[in-house]
């Protein structure tokens, strides 16, 4: 489901387009555990959690840096992402790895898909990077306050390139 809206919209619904076009990330995080916030539902987000929750993907921003003048003739903008892995387990090789190694490969297709997005008859994506990974582990109190186990942050870039005329024209 990728929204003609906006670009911005279009871009958040692509990459989960990336995602859940690739078999090995889909065969490891189940339906109901990728949270979607472009979806129908205006609270995807699970109220308690069970072993079976896990591994749980999410796909957050995390911030915009841009340039309304980059050049004589295009706007420029840069949207960073994360990509939230829980993996519900302590043990690393069984569900954060693979789901981290899944995930690098499902990038992998970003010029296929995010270059080939449209807005005003013009492809505007035009780079796509890995930033940075963190990782940890969740230890909560209580199990009711949430999974155990290996959590990552994968974050993204993504640059997003306009005629000028053409942002003016909206206005």
């Amino acid at each position: 489901m990728i929204s003609d809206v906006d670009p911005f919209s279009m871009v958040y619904s692509a990459l989960w387009k990336m995602a859940e076009e690739t078999a090995l990330l889909t065969d490891l995080v189940k339906l109901g555990n990728r949270i979607r916030y472009d979806t129908m539902d205006s609270n995807p987000e699970k109220r308690a959690y069970m072993e079976a929750d896990c591994p749980e993907l999410v796909l957050q921003g995390s911030g915009v840096a841009g340039n309304l003048w980059a050049t004589s003739t295009a706007s420029s903008v840069t949207r960073r992402y994360s990509w939230i892995i829980v993996s519900g387990d302590m043990r690393v090789t069984e569900k954060l790895l693979p789901v981290e190694w899944s995930l690098f490969v499902a990038m992998h297709g970003w010029k296929e898909v995010l270059g080939a997005l449209r807005w005003n008859n013009k492809n505007f994506v035009t780079r796509m990077n890995l930033t940075e990974v963190q990782e940890g582990i969740l230890r909560p109190i209580e199990p009711a306050d949430g999974p155990r186990g290996w959590y990552a942050l994968w974050g993204i870039e993504v640059d997003l390139n306009f005629d000028t005329k053409d942002l003016q024209a909206l206005r």
